[in-house]
């Protein structure tokens, strides 16, 4: 495991910054709930299972909720989560994203929908940021910024 190293606010808050504009090139989910996201051009495959690999790809987390244009919630628990969320998600353009300083990840879309990552035990987030094509992880940790 590579080790963390501290960076600025401002350094992770660039990175987020790159993803406003883009449009979601893909929209994925690994083990339960848990939510990815690539944007920009595909360089590769993942090892093991073949999914395409983009620019960059943002690690959501296994607990979300999201808040489609007509005002509906879906959870990444719910019926139909998945599905609904692909469709909300693939080809909607970023026009914001911010993290709050209790690590909250929020997104805010071009069509008016947002989503939210949420905590999922005692107040912990697990969202990341991975800069593919330079093997490197931006994260938050409580009130600290790193990179990996």
């Amino acid at each position: 495991m590579r080790e963390a190293t501290q960076i600025s606010f401002h350094e992770l808050r660039g990175r987020m910054a790159n993803l406003e504009g883009q449009a979601i090139a893909r929209v994925w989910f690994g083990d339960y709930y848990a939510l990815y996201l690539e944007f920009g051009l595909e360089i590769g495959s993942y090892e093991g299972s073949g999914r395409p690999l983009h620019q960059t790809t943002l690690f959501v987390g296994s607990s979300w909720s999201a808040t489609r244009i007509d005002g509906s919630v879906v959870v990444s628990e719910g019926p139909d989560a998945r599905a609904l969320l692909t469709d909300m998600l693939q080809g909607n353009v970023v026009i914001s994203i911010g993290v709050t300083k209790s690590a909250t990840l929020a997104i805010a879309l071009e069509d008016g929908a947002a989503l939210v990552a949420t905590p999922y035990q005692d107040g912990e987030h697990d969202w990341c940021i991975y800069a593919n094509e330079e093997d490197t992880a931006f994260f938050q940790e409580g009130n600290a910024a790193f990179r990996e």
